[in-house]
């Protein structure tokens, strides 16, 4: 059997992480030269534009006030944009149309009647009636691209009972029955058809909901006893079960259609930002700095469903997430409050090509010396989908190894003549069973958060191994 050994990168600094940063095929990269503002939301549309708005007035250096496009490679303006302040949410029709809600006072240089909410269809900004009397926070569409919007507002376009949550048909607004009795700041269509609103209200259509609610097409109702405070994000999930951040106790909860959960051990502030991912793992940001009690700098993590996680990349400084984006596929773009170079895993990744015909069972070692630190974070193969993650803070002068044979897998760290048995630090939702190079080519991707600029070094070692030889397969 041949051995072979290759140099894993460990690093990669992304310059231009300019309020926004974006992860494609499991890489992240730049999107542009980015923004020189706050992104306040993120939509990516099935033709795989991305729409932004937020409080920026350029994108790519360009002028682009308060919301733009990106179409892979560059970002253009909606027209003229919005005029001031800044926008809250977009939501995509089946057609390509794109609404906007938010503080501005008017889109399109001034178009008639923008006011808090408007649309662009391609080419021009125009009104919904007459819009709305006050700030929008959130949009929704069903399945019949009726839109929904929520906010501050009074009423929209002056029909009656639609304070703070309206519905608009392509022509007239109408009430969701006597509406909201306090700031709404997100709305969902469920599958269903169900519409749920969250916010700082007590009371939806005259019956007592503390924060959110649901209109079922007549009738609000509570959702159990609610929660303690303020939601600020809803997501429906894949198993149907409704999902939400906000300033309430814990941060993050699941309504079962029954009872409400937090999350585990919740966060120590609150989320304003949810999303779920195909993988059916939750991916949230917000106000926090610990999610289940681990250190979250970037204020943004996933849930698997049984443990918080880090992700894979190191924002610049300590932004706060407002926006997140998912496609299908899990590619995302994140939206925050800073600018500057952020660090993900290798260059971006390392290609291990696995000459035999079998799974190899590798050996990675990572070794550490100076800077102020380096904490092992996960360890990737995007082709084949298997992932080891760790919350490992390397000491200076350490190395760790890594083995992954069968009937004999191992994690064992080495510091001057102390050697220690560090399975411990591999987290729950490692694939520490399976994790194998394919035959033929493996993007390896490596994460190791760092501050100080330690000298780091990874390799990876395998034999090739073809399925005669015992304990391989194929």
């Amino acid at each position: 059997m041949n051995t072979n050994t290759v140099a894993l990168a460990t690093s990669k600094n992304i310059t231009n992480a300019n309020y926004i940063i974006q992860r494609v095929d499991g890489v992240w990269s730049a999107m542009g030269t980015g923004f020189n503002g706050d992104v306040f939301d993120l939509v990516m549309a099935p033709n795989g534009t991305v729409y932004a708005t937020g409080i920026f007035t350029t994108a790519d250096g360009n002028a682009a006030l308060r919301i733009a496009s990106w179409d892979g490679s560059a970002w253009s303006p909606l027209g003229d944009g919005l005029d001031d302040n800044h926008g809250q949410q977009i939501a995509i029709a089946a057609n390509g149309d794109v609404y906007v809600t938010g503080f501005f006072t008017a889109a399109g240089n001034g178009a008639a009647n923008t006011a808090y909410i408007a649309k662009w269809n391609g080419s021009a900004w125009s009104a919904l009636a007459t819009g709305l009397s006050d700030w929008g926070y959130s949009t929704a569409l069903d399945a019949s691209d009726n839109l929904y919007a929520c906010g501050a507002f009074g009423d929209a376009s002056g029909v009656a009972n639609t304070d703070r949550i309206a519905k608009w048909d392509g022509s007239a607004w109408s009430a969701l029955g006597t509406g909201l009795d306090d700031d709404a700041y997100y709305v969902i269509v469920t599958k269903a058809g169900d519409v749920i609103a969250g916010g700082a209200f007590h009371n939806a259509g005259g019956n007592a909901a503390l924060h959110i609610a649901k209109f079922d097409g007549s009738t609000w109702s509570a959702m159990g006893d609610g929660l303690d405070d303020v939601v600020q994000g809803i997501i429906e999930a894949i198993d149907g079960s409704i999902y939400v951040a906000g300033s309430f106790t814990g941060g993050l909860a699941r309504w079962d259609g029954t009872s409400w959960t937090v999350l585990g051990d919740g966060l120590d502030g609150g989320g304003s930002v949810i999303k779920q991912l195909l993988d059916g793992s939750i991916i949230f940001g917000g106000l926090f700095n610990t999610a289940g009690g681990m250190t979250i700098a970037d204020r943004v993590a996933l849930w698997t469903g049984s443990e918080y996680l880090p992700l894979d990349v190191d924002l610049p400084g300590g932004p706060t997430v407002y926006a997140i984006a998912a496609r299908e596929n899990d590619d995302l773009a994140i939206g925050f409050t800073l600018s500057g170079t952020a660090t993900t895993s290798g260059v971006p990744t390392t290609t291990v090509t696995h000459g035999g015909t079998a799974r190899a069972f590798p050996t990675i070692t990572i070794t550490r010396s100076g800077g102020t630190t380096a904490v092992l974070e996960g360890i990737r193969n995007l082709t084949t989908g298997k992932e080891l993650l760790f919350d490992h803070a390397l000491l200076d002068g350490e190395k760790i190894v890594i083995g992954l044979t069968p009937g004999n897998k191992t994690i064992t760290t080495y510091v001057g003549d102390s050697t220690n048995n560090a399975l411990n630090d591999l987290l729950p939702g490692s694939d520490f069973g399976s994790f194998a190079l394919a035959p033929g080519g493996n993007d390896i991707a490596l994460y190791i958060s760092e501050t100080g600029s330690p000298t780091l070094a990874a390799f990876i070692q395998w034999q090739t191994t073809y399925p005669s030889i015992d304990g391989a397969t194929s």
